[in-house]
């Protein structure tokens, strides 16, 4: 399952003297990648390395990373390696470091690296986006009350209700439960069926 993230999340994380702010971004197409460099760049003008990793996913997955200076294999694969093991697309994460003048050695690297996005990460709300079903149907008035608790137990939710001589109400359920509906209704309502629509919801934590 892949989760998504809606905002921008910053975490930092110090060691020998050196700091790694990591940021955590929602991007949606991998042209945005400049423009939220520059963005950082100006937020941290006198760090050292601007190091990340992307996973997007559109038709298929995209990964990127970059070291931004530092030696290869020590920072930008490290960073993509924890988003990936998080199951998170759609997401750029820069670590921006600042050099302490203590030099942490390749080893040293890849653990700040991989703890500085791993805290982050774990920031995060995680969403994740869900298909439903969706129906119309009429309903009398003082069913109203009891057809909404109804399709709340059943994970579902109202999409649009008017108000006329009847209830002309759609709604939305996860799961195809219409044979609770007709059983609430005793078979006297006609159930129409629609197009399936998606949804971003909360993951479970």
């Amino acid at each position: 399952m892949d989760y998504i993230i809606k905002e921008e999340i910053e975490n930092l994380y110090e060691i020998n003297k050196s700091k790694f702010i990591a940021i955590l971004t929602p991007i949606d197409d991998i042209k945005e990648i400049d423009n939220i460099l520059n963005s950082i760049k100006k937020r941290y003008p006198k760090a050292t390395h601007y190091c990340y990793g992307l996973a997007l996913k559109k038709e298929t997955l995209i990964n990127k990373s970059n070291d931004d200076g530092e030696p290869s294999g020590t920072a930008g694969v490290v960073i993509l390696k924890a988003i990936n093991n998080k199951n998170i697309t759609n997401a750029l994460l820069t670590v921006v470091r600042y050099f302490g003048g203590i030099k942490l050695g390749a080893g040293g690297l890849i653990r700040a690296y991989n703890t500085a996005s791993c805290l982050v990460l774990d920031k995060a709300n995680l969403f994740i986006e869900k298909e439903y079903h969706t129906y119309h149907l009429e309903l009398d008035y003082n069913l109203d009350n009891k057809f909404e608790q109804l399709i709340r137990s059943l994970n579902g939710f109202i999409i649009d209700k008017d108000y006329q001589e009847k209830i002309k109400c759609t709604f939305a359920l996860e799961k195809d439960e219409t044979s609770q509906i007709n059983e609430f209704f005793l078979g006297k309502v006609q159930i129409i069926k629609l197009e399936n629509i998606k949804k971003i919801v909360k993951a479970n934590p």
